[in-house]
């Protein structure tokens, strides 16, 4: 996930670059401290959840979501690739989940809270260009996607928890050029 992360463009498609396995031309440094950062992520994963089905999303959530936030603060973009990647793991062991378990009241619900927030979303990118981006609207579904299998409440927890996070750490261009030559 480093070598991916470190070398993704800010336009264009991702591709792993050569010897992504050790990392790519990424420094070691930040090999390690984005290992270790989806270590840790994966950990409280594991201590948090119940061993199910769907805890394998979770843990690729983990790993996908430290490369994700590395690619937003250095690039400020999501790529899809990696976001579809997101919807289709978490998909896939919710339905595996649902029949294993049989009851399709959490897939329902994680389905509608993902749906929901992308829709909602689309709608605030579309009337404030500029503002949120269509990699941001897939991510904040396949949140609430991934945490509506656990909860409204968790669903809604994380999708506010996310937006106010976004809205205080991210600041218009003009400010964050404006503070640097200051």
């Amino acid at each position: 996930m480093a070598a991916i992360a470190f070398s993704a463009p800010a336009t264009g498609r991702i591709r792993a670059p050569e010897r992504w396995w050790f990392g790519g031309a990424t420094r070691p440094a930040f090999v390690i401290v984005t290992a270790a950062g989806t270590g840790i992520a994966a950990a409280i994963i594991s201590i948090a959840m119940p061993p199910t089905v769907a805890l394998p999303s979770y843990w690729i959530f983990a790993v996908i979501g430290v490369g994700l936030a590395i690619i937003d603060v250095r690039c400020r973009r999501l790529p899809h690739c990696l976001t579809a990647v997101l919807w289709t793991s978490s998909g896939v062991t919710f339905i595996a989940a649902a029949l294993i378990d049989g009851d399709g009241g959490p897939l329902v619900r994680a389905t509608s809270a993902g749906i929901a927030t992308a829709i909602i979303m689309l709608a605030v990118a579309l009337a404030l260009p500029g503002q949120l981006g269509l990699g941001d609207v897939a991510f904040a579904g396949t949140i609430t996607f991934s945490l509506g299998w656990l909860g409204w409440q968790a669903a809604c927890l994380g999708l506010l928890a996310g937006l106010f996070l976004q809205g205080g750490l991210r600041l218009p261009r003009e400010d964050v050029s404006e503070t640097a030559t200051a």
